[in-house]
């Protein structure tokens, strides 16, 4: 008798199998709708886009300047409508039109800079509502916009003409962003910066790439005054320059604001350095002052495994402490330098003294300010 074949049937596991995946590629591709459109939502409440039609209605496709000048917010003592139009035209002219977010701006008052190359031409100054979208994410609208003018605003590079008898004189300063500068009695203004960018002073962390500087010139002048910079606290600062060239160049100097918010800190922090390589002190007690995942933390734990090797002593003390130079790098790290004599005492033995001289940077953590890298001066 011949055997029946038997029909075979799919395996039970390979159809829970399918099932499985297909419920999961369905889950995945959901899950990946979802947060696409949460994207989308997120990037489409940025305020960049407001500036957009704002920076379009104003300067698109041709700058509008009865609308501008109308609607604007611009100090221009007695000057007239056809005169701040004279002025923007040339202003305008020595460059293309472009705009980008400000760097102190906030999330709550963002500020997007228009410039005509690299001359500031206004501010269009955004804020933030009280609407949200779907998601809670903030919605921006229209504040106001700033023109860039003043009562003695001239344009960048415009001097009077010469006459046969007439010399006259074109000074330029390079100067760190934010600082004022003055010819004489001359406040210069952002219509006389013609240019933006980093410089190297050699006393940076490994995460900076330079000092935010502006370089300012005025054109035309008959005399030239006393040149002088003055810093965010209002006090001057050292100059670098050149009498035959007449162009100068400004140090950074102390900002007192930052001084008094962080001097106790960074001295108590160092100085407890010191005195925990001396074993005068423990690394429990010095941890707060450091940013415990940067390298400088790291190799402070690395050198507190040789400190066998430090000679003993029965006291010490901290002299001359001097401690200045605040700056702020950025946004988020500050400069600042220090230094101070540490006497190590022992017996009747000579005391034993050691020069700390150096540059200290900290930045911002969830738990304010830190310090992450150091220099020696």
């Amino acid at each position: 008798m011949k055997k029946r074949n038997q029909k075979k049937s799919f395996p039970k596991f390979y159809l829970i199998y399918f099932a499985c995946l297909v419920v999961a590629v369905l889950a995945i591709t959901a899950a990946l709708g979802v947060v696409s459109s949460r994207l989308a939502e997120y990037e489409a409440a940025q305020p960049k886009y407001v500036a957009a039609e704002v920076f379009a209605k104003y300067f698109e496709p041709t700058v509008d300047y009865s609308s501008l000048i109308a609607d604007a917010e611009y100090n221009a003592g007695g000057a007239t409508v056809a005169e701040i139009t004279e002025l923007l035209t040339q202003t305008i002219a020595a460059g293309d039109l472009s705009y980008s977010r400000g760097s102190s701006s906030d999330d709550a008052h963002p500020t997007f800079i228009v410039k005509a190359g690299n001359v500031k031409i206004a501010a269009i100054k955004l804020v933030q509502t009280e609407e949200t979208t779907t998601h809670g994410y903030a919605l921006y609208e229209f504040e106001s916009i700033e023109l860039y003018v003043t009562s003695d605003s001239e344009p960048v590079d415009t001097a009077p003409a010469e006459s046969e008898t007439t010399v006259t004189y074109s000074v330029t300063v390079h100067a760190p962003e934010g600082y004022s500068v003055y010819i004489g009695e001359i406040a210069l203004s952002d219509v006389h910066i013609v240019d933006y960018f980093l410089k190297d002073d050699g006393l940076l962390p490994s995460d900076v790439d330079g000092v935010s500087y502006c370089t300012y010139r005025i054109s035309g002048l008959e005399t030239v005054g006393e040149v002088t910079v003055t810093d965010e606290s209002g006090n001057a600062v050292e100059l670098e320059g050149d009498a035959d060239t007449l162009v100068f160049t400004a140090k950074t100097g102390n900002n007192e604001a930052l001084a008094d918010e962080l001097g106790e800190f960074v001295t108590s922090g160092v100085t407890g350095y010191a005195a925990y390589m001396q074993k005068d002190s423990s690394l429990s007690k010095i941890k707060k002052y450091y940013d415990t995942d940067s390298d400088l933390y790291a190799s402070i734990e690395e050198s507190g495994k040789d400190l066998w090797m430090v000679k003993d002593h029965d006291s010490y003390e901290f002299q001359e402490i001097e401690i200045g130079e605040f700056f702020a790098l950025n946004e988020t790290t500050v400069r600042c330098h220090i230094s101070f004599n540490q006497i190590l005492y022992s017996g009747t033995s000579t005391p034993r003294p050691d020069v700390i001289d150096m540059y200290v940077f900290l930045h911002k953590t969830d738990d304010g300010y830190k310090i992450y890298e150091w220099c020696n001066n």
